[in-house]
């Protein structure tokens, strides 16, 4: 009984030992091919701005009807009324205006980070992304007028 205990002992450790453990994985990166650029539609789209200190802003459209109508809306990662509920929120806009039963094909969600935007800041939009559905979206670099209006 002793020597088939002590060969059980042994297949274990030699199958420990030789399976293999989980791969870290890591996101895929879908760079965009060479030529002109992609124009979306002002009423689709939707920007969110990355600052420093866990700064999140968000705003519809383009950044100077934002900034003139007050439209720039300080946000965060919260169940309730976070940045995950604003997107949500212009998907049912898109989904009654176009009399569609999906506003998530449509959607562009433009993130911009800025180099101050932490990289697990960055991680918690493309999150809500994936928890959304959100099909089509880009990080870019803020323009002149997003880089003032978070550096005050």
């Amino acid at each position: 009984m002793t020597p088939m205990v002590d060969l059980g002992f042994l297949l274990i450790c030699f199958f420990v030992f030789t399976t293999s453990m989980s791969e870290p994985k890591i996101t895929e990166l879908f760079m965009p091919d060479d030529g002109p650029p992609t124009f979306t539609k002002n009423s689709s789209s939707l920007t969110v701005l990355l600052g420093a200190d866990e700064k999140v802003y968000c705003y519809d459209g383009t950044w100077n009807e934002a900034v003139s109508s007050g439209a720039v809306m300080k946000t965060n990662y919260s169940l309730d009324n976070g940045l995950g509920y604003i997107i949500r929120e212009k998907q049912k806009k898109m989904n009654n205006q176009k009399g569609s039963a999906d506003g998530r094909k449509d959607l562009m969600l433009i993130i911009k980070a800025t180099k101050d935007a932490s990289y697990r800041h960055l991680m918690n939009v493309l999150d809500e992304v994936l928890i959304n559905d959100v099909r089509h979206y880009a990080v870019v670099d803020p323009a002149a007028g997003e880089m003032n209006y978070l550096e005050r």
